[in-house]
């Protein structure tokens, strides 16, 4: 093993870095960026599940007992189109809708 190597790797990295011209050096700056930056869009759209809408066309009082509802069984949800549009985790619709018809919800047939 010779004996002029570093064995540190951030000594190896000062060293490259300090043989690399200004334009590579930028070049080298945008990629790691850019892998930064992919990885912290990728990490936040995995964190965040598939929403799928739970119910469309509410009337006010039934997306507030729906919302109500999901608030006391500590389902996240978001509200589109006005209020009139609850969505839900995609894997959770069909539960979800089972136990809001047992009770009850929503009340309207519009």
């Amino acid at each position: 093993m010779p004996t002029n190597q570093p064995s540190n790797t951030a000594e190896r990295a000062r060293r490259i870095a300090a043989k690399l011209t200004p334009l590579q050096m930028v070049a080298l700056g945008a990629v790691v960026v850019t892998v930064v930056a992919g990885g912290l869009i990728l990490s936040k759209s995995a964190s965040n599940p598939a929403l799928s809408p739970l119910y469309t066309d509410l009337t006010t009082a039934d997306a507030s007992s729906v919302v109500d509802s999901l608030n006391s069984q500590g389902v996240s949800y978001d509200l589109t189109d006005g209020g009139r549009t609850v969505l839900v985790p995609k894997d959770e619709v069909y539960d979800l809708r089972g136990s809001l018809a047992g009770e009850g919800l929503p009340s309207s047939n519009e």
